[in-house]
């Protein structure tokens, strides 16, 4: 894929926070996780989210992506 919009939510949310905006973007969307589900989110460092994250747009096979996040979905760290 060429181009997609990358979904973070914020904390206390989970993916389903964009279901509503994903069918209106002009782009595949992909919503992500912050973290692997169970985490001990206290615990969770800003580089693990960004990891994981990038994980998940790897796999979804993106190479272009344009982050969209909601509160402390866009505290992180640059993804490469």
């Amino acid at each position: 894929m060429d181009l997609a919009f990358v979904l973070i939510h914020g904390g206390g949310l989970d993916t389903w926070v964009w279901e509503r905006i994903t069918p209106l973007l002009e782009f595949p969307a992909l919503a992500v996780h912050r973290a692997v589900p169970g985490t001990n989110l206290n615990r969770l460092s800003i580089t693990d989210s960004a990891k994981y994250i990038q994980s998940q747009i790897e796999s979804a096979g993106f190479e272009r992506v344009i982050l969209v996040a909601h509160s402390i979905g866009g505290i992180g760290e640059r993804l490469r």
